[in-house]
């Protein structure tokens, strides 16, 4: 079970760095301006960084029981994104289902083509009591720090969010 869990937890991680970076290299629109330069991808990565990080700190947990799941993060989350993503907001429509899930559609330009489906979810696993010692930082502190971002979500699931929305922002941002 736990190779499992490892492969799966590889998997994730991958699939984080090929979306992220896929993200990057998408072609900026065209300018009379010259490319980005290394200093400017950087500051891209940092501020990519900062927005993950922010992400985090909503402790937008799913108990997976009875227990009510605390409904102002996940609508401070959401909050987040309509902020934070103004471009990809504007071109999609959002729904918000049971409360907590987000919904977004984003009208192609071709009615009769298949639509596309990108998936994420908000919601992270609780902290197992007795174990916030055991973390190199604090769960939902989002800290950046040793080439990462720390956290509860930045590798499951958040860290998707994230990089879906910084995708969809810069498209739209491009008249996508």
């Amino acid at each position: 079970m736990r190779k499992v869990l490892l492969a799966l937890c590889g998997a994730i991680v991958t699939l984080i760095a090929v979306c992220l970076t896929r993200a990057l290299m998408l072609p900026a629109a065209p300018s009379s301006e010259s490319a980005e330069s290394p200093v400017d991808l950087a500051q891209n990565r940092d501020a990519i960084a900062r927005r993950l990080a922010q992400a985090i700190r909503f402790e937008t947990v799913s108990w997976g029981d009875a227990r009510p799941m605390n409904e102002e993060a996940f609508a401070g989350f959401a909050d987040f994104l309509e902020q934070t993503y103004p471009a990809a907001h504007r071109a999609m429509r959002r729904e918000t289902v049971s409360s907590g899930s987000l919904l977004y559609r984003w009208p192609g330009t071709d009615a009769s083509a298949k639509p596309v489906a990108f998936l994420a979810h908000l919601d992270v696993v609780p902290v197992e009591p007795g174990t916030e010692a055991e973390w190199t930082h604090p769960p939902f502190s989002g800290a950046i720090a040793d080439g990462a971002v720390w956290g509860r979500g930045a590798l499951d699931n958040k860290g998707q969010v994230i990089t879906l929305m910084e995708a969809a922002e810069r498209l739209a941002a491009q008249g996508f």
